[in-house]
């Protein structure tokens, strides 16, 4: 028997948390406990220990981003997942930097939260398609893009919506072999190893814009 997901919320609607708690526990999940606040939420994760925090940016006296900031000092083995409306470009490459786990905008679905969920659970990063269409809003000019060819930022924009190279191949019609081929490429050219390494890699050279 699969071990239940055990999941805190932050956030300071109490309509949307509670829909959200509620649509998780339909879902299987357990919610075992949801905070307004960045403060009131440390208190009660100094006793607590879920597996994944369901955390908003914008909220009273303190931003996300320090809760997020004090989960790395404090409990760096809990997961965490930023549930926004915010896509600035700026904040997205903070908290990816910060070792977020995967980044959702408040206007997705249950079933993608819940997907963003298995991955992370899994040790994977997620982040949603609007988030990353965004972000890869070319730049005219920039040279740190021609790193890379036209080919190439395709196939990195599909990478990091956590396509698999059978998905790719199917998408841009090219042998899955070509598709591995072009992602070692990519691997190798940004000096990385991981999406989110490609993502840091991305942000901090402008390849991901607003």
């Amino acid at each position: 028997m699969e071990k239940q997901v055990n999941i805190f919320i932050v956030d300071d609607h109490q309509i949307f948390t509670d829909g959200v708690s509620s649509m998780l526990i339909e879902s299987g999940y357990k919610v075992v406990g949801m905070a307004p606040n960045v403060p009131e939420a440390k208190k009660i994760l100094e006793v607590i220990d879920p597996d994944i925090i369901i955390c908003d940016i914008h909220m009273p006296f303190q931003r996300g981003t320090d809760l997020v900031r004090w989960i790395k000092e404090k409990k760096p083995w809990f997961k965490i997942i930023i549930l926004t409306m915010c896509d600035d470009r700026s904040t997205v490459s903070e908290l990816v930097s910060m070792g977020i786990n995967a980044y959702l905008l408040k206007s997705q679905s249950i079933q993608n939260l819940k997907t963003a969920i298995e991955r992370v659970m899994s040790g994977r990063f997620f982040i949603c398609e609007e988030v990353a269409d965004v972000l890869m809003s070319k730049v005219d000019g920039d040279i740190s893009r021609r790193l890379l060819t036209c080919r190439e930022e395709e196939i990195l924009r599909l990478i990091l919506n956590e396509k698999s190279n059978k998905d790719i191949s199917e998408k841009l019609f090219i042998s899955e072999r070509t598709v591995e081929a072009h992602r070692r490429n990519i691997y190798r050219k940004t000096s990385t190893s991981s999406i989110v390494g490609l993502m840091k890699w991305a942000l901090e050279n402008n390849v991901l814009v607003l």
